[in-house]
């Protein structure tokens, strides 16, 4: 059995595990099928990922911490029920109008 070492930790979006997954030359087993669900779910451009994070970084109410800005991006939510199911996990308690401009920052980006 292999064993791996942590070197760092990051959150990062489906889409971005799906670009650094296929620039690589060889892949163990987790690795592979970590690629094929990054090529089936990670639907949004590193440009636009990149946009999303900055916008959403910048939101005057900020609550939202980094594991759940790369969750909200890889699920996409379109309305306030998808989006609360997103974060549910946070100890943080949103209300609606915290989460307003996260869903009209991702309306700009989601077609």
């Amino acid at each position: 059995m292999v064993e791996y070492k942590v070197i760092k930790e990051k959150f990062i979006p489906v889409s971005e595990a799906k670009e650094i997954l296929s620039k690589e030359e060889e892949l163990e087993y987790e690795q592979k099928l970590a690629l094929e669900h990054a090529k089936k779910f990670g639907k949004i451009k590193k440009e636009n990922v990149e946009k999303i994070i900055e916008e959403l970084n910048a939101l005057e109410n900020r609550k939202l911490k980094e594991e759940y800005i790369m969750k909200i991006i890889d699920l996409l939510p379109k309305d306030m029920e998808d989006l609360k199911t997103a974060v549910s996990g946070s100890p943080m308690a949103f209300k609606d109008e915290d989460l307003e401009p996260v869903l009209e920052i991702l309306k700009k980006y989601v077609k």
